[in-house]
């Protein structure tokens, strides 16, 4: 059905690691199971009768301690942030990579986390906030494991290594 443990979001695709293609997912498959399983969570979320749009007032509540949020230190603008590691992951973190990329690309998401001011909107903010993480532990998987897997290809592991790498890594409290 696509639905996830939290009530109302659905993830389909890629992000729903449903190991129909994998990492060998190659160009339009990742299209066809897209629709496929689109398709299911559409049927699926018309059976719900609860749907409400959410604030950022909300979210920012559910925060037990104001220093739980972040506190942007920096000055440069979360779009201009945002086009700076669309480049990165794109030059160091593509499909094709190596452990010399992959610490550059870590170096540099660490600083542009640094770098990170809060703009004129709010939510823009912490969207880019949310991509920095995610770049972040994108890198630090990658670094993780050492092994090319599907298409994707590190050139200082190129074999698979089923043995030690059959698995799925999972990140928990970032």
């Amino acid at each position: 059905s696509g639905e996830t443990s939290i009530y109302g979001l659905y993830a389909c695709g890629e992000t729903s690691c449903t190991g129909v293609h994998g990492a060998n997912r190659l160009a339009s498959n990742s299209l066809l199971e897209g629709l496929v399983f689109g398709q299911r969570i559409v049927d699926e979320a018309h059976s719900m009768i609860y749907r409400r749009n959410i604030q950022l007032e909300e979210i920012l509540a559910t925060y037990d301690q104001e220093d739980q949020l972040h506190v942007p230190t920096g000055k440069r603008l979360p779009q201009q942030v945002r086009m700076d590691l669309r480049r990165i992951m794109w030059e160091n973190v593509g499909i094709i990579r190596d452990e010399q990329s992959l610490k550059k690309a870590a170096r540099m998401v660490d600083e542009l986390n640094g770098e990170l001011g809060p703009g004129d909107d709010e939510l823009q903010y912490y969207q880019v906030l949310n991509m920095l993480t995610i770049a972040q532990v994108m890198i630090q998987a990658a670094l993780w494991r050492k092994e090319s897997r599907g298409a994707h290809f590190r050139r200082d592991y190129p074999a698979t290594d089923n043995i030690r790498w059959a698995e799925h890594l999972i990140f928990r409290n970032w």
